[in-house]
């Protein structure tokens, strides 16, 4: 009997090891994945994808009219950093790579109002310079113009309050954590021994 014992015992103990390691590599693929489909099915994440195309479209915009000299370069350059900003955020948050340094401090906020600012400029010259301009031209530099300011809402409304909202949330987190751990009535101390039930 002892030995069909000991026999059972490592047959458990073979299945347990069995079913660790499959656990261990599903922890390791799902570790490798380079897309997270929570981000990209996220609020931000879709905000993000809507900031680059509406880039590109205020960048298609500029280039339809002759008017680089008069103000059309600085929306072309306004409108790809612009998309060049929200791909760098985009793909650090695509891949979990953000730094923590950039977590602590709003960055993304810093670059989500500056962007608006430089958008809001780009807005009025291409705005004034569709007003101005007679010609064929009219229309693509107006629309250069309401991409703009749709630029301007997104990037400046929408997105900022995103990310005021998750810096306020990771900052706090921690301390938010601290109290509701303190303030439960029921909570046990770790180095006070638990009384037997008699």
């Amino acid at each position: 009997m002892k030995m069909e014992d000991i026999e059972v015992g490592r047959k458990e103990e073979t299945v347990t090891e069995t079913s660790n390691d499959e656990a261990d590599q599903r922890k390791q693929g799902q570790q490798r994945q380079i897309c997270p489909p929570l981000y990209l099915k996220s609020p931000t994440g879709i905000l993000k994808i809507v900031e680059m195309v509406l880039c590109l479209i205020t960048f298609g915009c500029s280039l339809g009219g002759n008017w680089s000299r008069q103000g059309g370069g600085w929306v072309e350059f306004v409108s790809m950093t612009a998309f060049t900003a929200s791909a760098i955020w985009f793909m650090m948050h695509v891949v979990d790579s953000v730094p923590r340094g950039l977590l602590i401090k709003p960055w993304e906020f810093v670059t989500c109002v500056v962007t608006a600012i430089m958008f809001f400029i780009a807005a009025i010259v291409a705005a004034v310079q569709a007003q101005q301009n007679y010609g064929s031209d009219r229309g693509a530099i107006g629309s250069a113009s309401f991409f703009c300011f749709a630029n301007v809402a997104v990037y400046g409304m929408v997105d900022a309050y995103f990310q005021i909202y998750a810096w306020r949330t990771y900052t706090t987190m921690p301390s938010m954590v601290q109290r509701s751990i303190s303030s439960t009535p029921n909570s046990v101390n770790a180095q006070q021994p638990l009384q037997a039930n008699l």
